[in-house]
């Protein structure tokens, strides 16, 4: 999104030599979350933005150690609204994401968390995402609990999703 870029743009500026590369890709795809998801409405959103601070002490975001590596989401329960970004996809290390309860009427699952390899938990209950289960979530071999239930989806439930032979709770 051109907020999320825009806002790498300034913190690089006002900031210089605080944004480890690798942090790069993690500060854009935050912030791409951030923005897609109505940011500035949530009720937490502790850090997020406050100069000088990485992205891994903001409120819902949980790093390995204190390397760059987002490994858990949690941001249930807190006024998120609009859509789930494509840019979800470039944390590649996510173990955890929760987003339950929020509002993202007329969003959708991205097709991207297809691409989360180590993802073991996706919590979507009570999101209002529309839609269906994208395919792709057949590739997460990690994948342990899958919560879509009090949503709009529609369809069925992907047979791929049979490949996910780590899958013991699925709620849809």
């Amino acid at each position: 999104s051109e907020l999320a870029l825009a806002s790498l743009a300034l913190e690089l500026t006002n900031n210089p030599g605080h944004l480890k590369v690798e942090l790069y890709t993690v500060y854009l795809a935050l912030a791409s979350l951030y923005y897609a998801a109505q940011g500035p409405l949530w009720q937490k959103d502790y850090y997020w933005f406050v100069d000088g601070v990485n992205p891994c002490e903001w409120y819902g975001v949980t790093c390995e150690g204190t390397g760059s590596d987002v490994i858990r989401l949690d941001l249930s329960q807190n006024n998120l609204q609009g859509n789930i970004p494509t840019e979800i996809g470039r944390l590649t290390m996510l173990e955890e994401v929760n987003f339950a309860i929020s509002n993202f009427v007329g969003g959708t699952i991205p097709s991207e968390f297809g691409l989360l390899s180590n993802l073991e938990t996706l919590d979507l209950e009570g999101c209002f995402v529309g839609g269906v289960l994208p395919t792709e979530l057949a590739n997460l071999a990690k994948l342990e609990t899958l919560v879509v239930t009090r949503n709009n989806l529609e369809g069925t439930i992907p047979t791929e999703l049979g490949l996910c032979t780590s899958l013991g709770k699925m709620s849809r």
